[in-house]
């Protein structure tokens, strides 16, 4: 009897180990199955946007004008990602009686890869000098959104020109400010317009739709 007792406990402590074995086995295997790999992190691809900004006054009968703008700050829009991308926001006076050189950029920025299809371009207040005249133009619109498209390559720089067009900016005799500018990036080379509603595109600047009473003195 003994004999048997002690082979049946040798059996029950045999069937408790193997159970033993077989659960560690199953829960070390559910372990390994839900560990989850580390994933590395990708840092996003940028390139180098170079912007210049200039002021012209081409106007034979307005020759010996000055025209001083400032710009307040200008921002690129990337397409893809659907954000604003600051620039700078360093406050610039540009005077056209200065030499139309490349001279150096308002700013230098490095940016995410990728196409942007905005320039947004804050101003200030405008003063045009002629003849010995100084007088402050209404600028109806001061937040210019140019619809220009241009693409930033990892590693590489690129370059855009804008600039401000005086001339053809003033109506009513120089009364009004309605921003006309072309913009220039490597082959590129587009003519931008404000509308009546504040809109920068190939519709031009409707003066109708200003009072004259709102008017300042004329500057010619």
């Amino acid at each position: 009897m003994k004999s048997t007792a002690s082979v049946i406990l040798a059996l029950f402590f045999v069937l408790v180990a193997c159970q033993k074995e077989t659960l560690q086995g199953a829960v070390t295997k559910e372990t390994v199955h839900t560990s989850v790999p580390v994933q590395e992190v990708v840092p996003p691809k940028e390139g180098t946007f170079v912007f210049f900004i200039k002021t012209d006054f081409s106007e034979k009968d307005m020759a010996n004008a000055i025209g001083k703008l400032t710009v307040l700050e200008v921002s690129a829009f990337h397409k893809e990602l659907g954000f604003w991308t600051k620039i700078s926001s360093a406050d610039t006076v540009l005077s056209t009686g200065e030499k139309s050189s490349e001279g150096s950029p308002y700013a230098t920025a490095v940016v995410r890869e990728g196409v942007y299809e905005q320039l947004r371009v804050k101003i200030g207040d405008v003063l045009v000098k002629n003849e010995g005249v100084e007088a402050s133009p209404l600028v109806p619109f001061k937040d210019l959104k140019i619809p220009f498209s241009f693409e930033i390559k990892p590693d590489e720089e690129t370059r855009v020109t804008v600039r401000l067009l005086f001339g053809k900016s003033l109506h009513k005799n120089g009364a009004i400010f309605a921003p006309v500018v072309e913009v220039v990036s490597g082959s590129q080379k587009q003519e931008f317009f404000i509308n009546a509603k504040g809109v920068m595109g190939v519709e031009k600047f409707d003066v109708k739709v200003f009072e004259e009473k709102e008017l300042p003195k004329p500057v010619r």
